[in-house]
């Protein structure tokens, strides 16, 4: 029988100022689309200290680019 490895992906975090920057948007504003669920959720790096996944921050400006797309098109 085979093992299977499972390789962990790696995922490069940003930590809220970076976010901040890509969304041109206040902190108030980034944990109010979390917590209205419109927004991926940060995930604990520390005790006190949270960050995002960046793929899943790309992944969103994507997608608000391409419905931006869509309404322009409609």
């Amino acid at each position: 029988m085979q093992k299977h490895l499972c390789s962990p992906q790696q995922h490069n975090m940003i930590r809220l100022p970076e976010v901040c920057r890509r969304l041109s948007v206040s902190r108030s504003t980034i944990y109010m689309m979390v917590a209205q669920g419109r927004f991926p959720k940060p995930v604990p790096v520390g005790l006190r200290a949270v960050a995002w996944i960046e793929s899943e921050v790309d992944a969103w400006i994507e997608n608000r680019i391409r419905e931006g797309r869509n309404q322009c098109a409609a």
